[in-house]
C-alpha cells in the first residue's frame, strides 16, 4: 500500500541521507583559473553526490494524455570510438588567462584541435609524448614563456565536464558562421533589418545549450534579438544640450546622469562598452599612447586604422575601461559620434512602438521553424564550421528531434454556487463574470477620492462598477464621493490624511491622472505604510473607458484586497504548506535586494502570509531559511498544528554559472535542515520538505506538429519529464498558460532537494500545475505557481513603488495587486 508522503513521519536517522543534488564542495577563490578549476571539480563529481533516493525517484510522470512534441534540438554525433584527452598545462612565468589560450593557438599545428578550460586542455587527440615543452615569447615585455602540458588521462563518457568542453568548442565553431558575438549570444549582420522611420536595427540571433540525455549529445538552439538604434551618443548629447536656457555645466551634467552606466556598441569593430564617466576636457584632437608607444591625436587614429572622418571636433570624451594583452585593466576614450546607443527607452515607452517591433522578434510556430530551418542550412553550408567539427570527429544533425509528453488533466473550479470546467485556453473570465465569489467581505462604507473637474465620469464609473460587482456577489454601497479642487501632491494627502483620521471608511479608492507617476507611489506608500486601509488606485483613462471587463478585474481585486476569495480549486493534499521565494534588486542600491517570501495559510491555498525585507546578496538565504521557520509558527497559529511538509518554490536565482546557483542552494537547503533538526530535535517527527528551482528564461522550446509545415503551440497541461531533461537531475518542463502571439515558453522546475519519505514526481507535478491556476490578480493561468508570482509582485511593487520594506501594515493581503 503506498504511503502518504504527508502523513507525520517518524525522525530520520539522517536527513542527509536523502541530501541535496550537489555538485560537490563550494569554492568562492578570485582567480579566474581557480574558479574554473572548481566547475571542473564540481561537474566531475556530481554524479556521485546524487543519492540512491534521489535517483530512484528519477522515474518519469504517468499521468496525463501522451502527446508527441517537436523540441529544438539537434543531435551532435560523434564517432562510436569517439575519446577526449586531458592534458594539464603549467606556464613559467605565469601569465594572465586572457592571453594563455593565444598562446596555446600559435601552436595549433603541434596540438591540433583543443580547447583550454582552467588549467586544462582538452583534445580529441592524444600526442605522442606524456609530457612535453613548448616555448613561446609572449611574457611580459616579450619575455620568454615555457609551456609545459602533462596528460593526465581519458575522460570517461560519465565525466561530466564533458559537456561544457564540447559547448565551448561549439560556441568557437559558431564563429564561423560569419555571426557576431556578444557576450554567449550570436547575432547574424547579414540578417539586419533596419526601420528608418524608428531609427532602430533589427538583429535576428541565436543562443545555444549543449546537454547529455541517454549518452546523446543534444544542442539546444533558441531565437533571440536584438535592438539597436541607429542614434549615437553624440545624437543624444546635442538633444540634452538642445535647451538654451539651461547653463552649460547643468546640460553637461544631465548628460553625464543620463549616460553613465549606459552600454554602448562602437560603429566601427562591433564591440560593447560600459560607459563609466565623461570627460570635457579631452576632445577628438587629443593624443593618446598607442601600444608601441608612439603618439597620436584620436582623430589621426580613427582615419588611419579605420578610415573614419570624425566631423564633429568639440565633442567630449566617454571614458571606459578594457583590459589589455597583459590582463591589466585600462582606461580607454571613445568618441561620442562613433558610437551607438544600445538602449530603447522612448521606444519601450511607447506602447504602439512595441507593436510594432513585434513583428520582427515575435513569431509565431510556423515562422519559428521556418528561421530554424534557414539557420540548419546556413550552418551546414560553412565549409570552416564543418571542418572544425571534423577535427574533432564530431557532426550535427539536421532536424530537430521528436519526443513523448503528457498533457496534464484539466481541473474544475469552484465558486460560490457552482463548479464549471476550465476550458483549453485556460481561461475562465466569461464564467467568472456570473457567478458570486467565494468569499466576500461586508463593505459597509467605502471612499472615492477625485479631482472635482472628474466627478461626473467617476460618478457614471462608480455606476457600472457597482453593478458589475453586484453581478458576482460584491455588495458595494453608495460611496462618500470626496472632491478635491486640484490635483497637486499636497491636496492628495491632505484629504488621505482626514479619510484616515475618521476611521470610518473599510477601502479608499483614489482617481489619478496615471498609475506610473510620482503621485501614485506616494499615495501607496502612505496607505500600505502609515495606515493599513485597502485600497484601489484606478487611472483616468479607466474611468473615461468606463469597460465592463476592466471593471469586473477591479471589483476582484477589491475583494481580495479586503480578503475575499474569488474561487476554489479542490486540492487532494491537505495540511501541508507552499512557499514561493523571489527577490527584485534595489533601483537605487545595486548590491541590495528586496527579497519577498508567501506562505500559504490554508488547505485551498487562497490565504498568505508575506515576508519582505531589503537585504544584500550574501545575507538572502539567511533571510529566506529564517522566515520559512516563522512561517511554518504562523501556520501552527492559525490552524493548530505545524505543516505535515513543505513544498518550497524558488525563483530569482541566476543560472550562468555553475558555482553561482548551486552554492545558493545548497546553503539554504542545509540551512533548512538545521533550523528543522533544531525547532523539532527534540519531537518524535520532523516536517519533511521539497525544495524546486525554477528557471523561466530557458532556451528549450516545444512545437506540436500537426504537417510538415503546420506547427502549433502545445496545449496547457503539456509536461516533459523524458527525452530532453537531465539524466542526474529530478526535472520537468510545464506549460501552464498559454499567449495570443509568438511562441510559448515551458517553464523548467529542478527539484534539487526531496527529503520526504515518498513522494512520486506525479504528484509534485499536479500541485504545481494546480497552484498556476490560484492567481488571483487574474482570471487565467500563469507560467508559475501562484506563491513565486505573488512573491514577484510584493518584491516588485516594494522597489518600484513603495522603495522600502518597514512598517508594511497589510501583510496577509495582496495590497500588491
Amino acid at each position: 500500500m503506498d504511503q502518504n508522503p504527508f502523513e507525520t513521519i517518524e525522525t530520520i536517522e539522517s536527513a542527509h541521507d536523502v541530501g541535496p543534488i550537489v555538485f560537490g564542495p563550494l569554492y568562492n577563490e578570485s582567480d579566474q583559473d581557480s574558479e574554473q578549476e572548481a566547475d571542473e571539480y564540481q561537474l566531475s563529481s556530481a554524479a556521485a553526490y546524487v543519492s540512491e533516493e534521489i535517483r530512484r525517484m528519477r522515474s518519469a510522470g504517468t499521468i496525463g494524455t501522451p502527446v508527441n512534441l517537436v523540441v529544438n534540438c539537434i543531435k551532435l554525433f560523434s564517432n562510436p570510438d569517439w575519446k577526449l584527452q586531458k592534458y594539464r598545462v603549467h606556464f613559467n612565468p605565469n601569465i594572465h588567462t586572457n592571453i594563455k589560450e593565444e598562446m596555446l593557438i600559435k601552436h595549433k599545428s603541434i596540438l591540433k584541435g583543443f580547447v583550454f578550460y582552467g588549467y586544462h586542455l582538452y583534445t580529441p587527440v592524444k600526442y605522442g609524448l606524456e609530457k612535453f615543452i613548448l616555448y613561446d615569447y609572449g611574457g611580459p615585455d616579450g619575455s620568454l614563456v615555457m609551456i609545459t602540458i602533462n596528460h593526465i588521462g581519458e575522460i570517461q563518457e560519465s565525466d561530466l565536464i564533458r559537456v561544457p568542453i564540447l559547448m565551448k568548442l561549439l560556441l568557437n565553431c559558431f564563429c564561423h558562421s560569419n555571426c557576431m558575438r556578444v557576450e554567449s549570444r550570436y547575432y547574424d549582420p547579414e540578417a539586419t533589418v533596419t526601420n528608418t522611420r524608428l531609427g532602430i536595427k533589427y538583429l535576428p540571433g541565436y543562443e545555444f545549450g549543449l546537454s547529455e540525455v541517454e549518452g546523446q549529445l543534444l544542442l539546444r538552439i533558441g531565437l533571440t534579438n536584438k535592438f539597436e538604434t541607429t542614434e549615437t551618443v553624440l545624437d543624444f548629447l546635442r538633444v540634452s544640450c538642445g535647451n538654451s536656457r539651461n547653463s552649460v555645466s547643468s546640460l553637461i551634467n544631465n548628460f553625464k546622469a543620463s549616460i553613465i552606466g549606459t552600454v554602448v556598441l562602437t560603429s566601427y569593430n562591433n564591440k560593447l562598452y560600459k560607459i563609466r564617466g565623461v570627460n570635457e576636457n579631452l576632445n577628438i584632437y587629443s593624443t593618446f599612447i598607442t601600444e608601441d608607444g608612439s603618439k597620436i591625436s584620436y582623430m589621426d587614429y580613427y582615419k588611419q586604422k579605420w578610415n573614419i572622418t570624425i566631423i564633429d571636433v568639440k565633442q567630449p570624451m566617454l571614458k571606459t575601461t578594457k583590459h589589455d594583452e597583459n590582463g591589466t585593466l585600462k582606461t580607454v576614450y571613445l568618441v561620442p559620434e562613433l558610437c551607438i546607443i544600445t538602449k530603447l527607452t522612448k521606444i519601450i515607452k511607447n506602447k504602439t512602438l512595441v507593436k510594432e517591433l513585434n513583428q520582427y522578434a515575435n513569431y509565431g510556430p510556423n515562422k519559428t521553424m521556418i528561421k530554424y530551418k534557414q539557420f540548419f542550412s546556413k550552418l551546414h553550408s560553412k565549409t570552416k564550421f564543418i571542418d572544425t567539427l571534423k577535427t574533432w570527429n564530431l557532426h550535427l544533425g539536421e532536424h530537430f528531434i521528436k519526443i513523448s509528453g503528457r498533457v496534464l488533466p484539466s481541473f474544475f473550479l469552484k465558486s460560490f454556487a457552482e463548479v464549471y470546467p476550465i476550458g483549453p485556453l485556460g481561461n475562465w473570465t466569461r464564467e467568472l463574470q456570473f457567478l458570486g465569489m467565494i468569499v466576500i467581505p461586508k463593505v459597509e462604507s467605502w471612499v472615492i477620492l477625485t479631482p472635482s473637474k472628474y466627478f461626473l465620469k467617476v460618478k457614471k464609473f462608480t455606476g457600472t462598477l457597482r453593478s458589475v460587482a453586484d453581478l458576482i456577489a460584491i455588495r458595494l454601497p453608495i460611496p462618500e464621493i470626496i472632491q478635491m479642487n486640484d490635483t497637486c501632491q499636497r491636496t492628495y494627502m491632505n484629504h488621505l490624511d482626514d479619510i484616515i483620521k475618521n476611521n470610518v471608511h473599510k477601502l479608499i479608492l483614489c482617481v489619478v491622472k496615471s498609475l506610473h507617476s510620482n503621485l501614485s507611489n506616494k499615495i501607496n506608500r502612505k496607505l500600505c505604510i502609515g495606515a493599513a486601509v485597502p485600497s484601489q488606485l484606478i487611472s483616468l483613462k479607466q474611468v473615461i473607458i468606463n469597460d465592463n471587463l476592466k471593471c469586473f478585474k477591479t471589483a476582484i481585486r477589491i475583494n481580495c484586497k479586503l480578503g475575499g476569495v474569488p474561487w476554489l480549486l479542490q486540492f487532494p493534499k491537505q495540511n501541508y504548506m507552499a512557499v514561493g521565494l523571489d527577490i527584485y534588486q534595489d533601483l537605487h542600491d545595486k548590491h541590495k535586494y528586496f527579497c519577498a517570501v508567501m506562505a500559504s495559510m490554508d488547505d485551498s491555498y487562497t490565504r498568505y502570509f508575506s515576508f519582505l525585507e531589503l537585504l544584500r546578496k550574501n545575507y538572502i538565504s539567511e533571510f529566506f531559511v529564517s522566515t520559512i521557520a516563522k512561517a511554518m509558527y504562523k501556520f501552527k497559529d492559525k490552524n493548530g498544528t505545524f505543516p505535515k511538509g513543505i513544498i518550497i518554490y524558488r525563483d530569482g536565482l541566476e543560472f550562468d554559472t555553475i558555482n553561482n546557483m548551486n552554492s545558493i542552494c545548497v546553503s539554504e537547503i542545509i540551512s533548512l535542515m538545521r533550523q528543522r533538526d533544531e525547532f523539532f530535535g527534540g519531537a518524535n517527527f520532523i516536517i519533511p520538505f521539497v525544495y524546486i528551482t525554477i528557471q523561466k528564461n530557458y532556451i528549450t522550446k516545444l512545437f506540436s506538429q500537426y504537417g510538415p509545415t503546420n506547427y502549433r503551440n502545445p496545449p496547457i497541461g503539456t509536461i516533459v519529464d523524458t527525452g530532453i531533461t537531465d539524466e542526474i537531475m529530478y526535472d520537468f518542463f510545464l506549460i501552464s498558460h498559454t499567449t495570443k502571439s509568438g511562441i510559448l515558453q515551458p517553464t523548467y522546475y529542478r527539484i534539487v532537494y526531496n527529503c520526504f519519505p515518498y513522494l512520486p514526481i506525479d504528484e509534485i507535478q499536479m500541485f504545481t500545475f494546480m497552484l498556476t491556476h490560484m492567481y488571483f490578480n487574474c482570471s487565467h493561468t500563469i507560467r508559475v505557481p501562484a506563491p513565486c508570482r505573488m512573491a514577484y509582485k510584493l518584491a516588485y511593487f516594494s522597489a518600484n513603488t513603495l522603495k522600502t520594506t518597514e512598517n508594511i501594515l497589510l501583510h496577509g493581503f495582496p495590497f500588491f495587486f
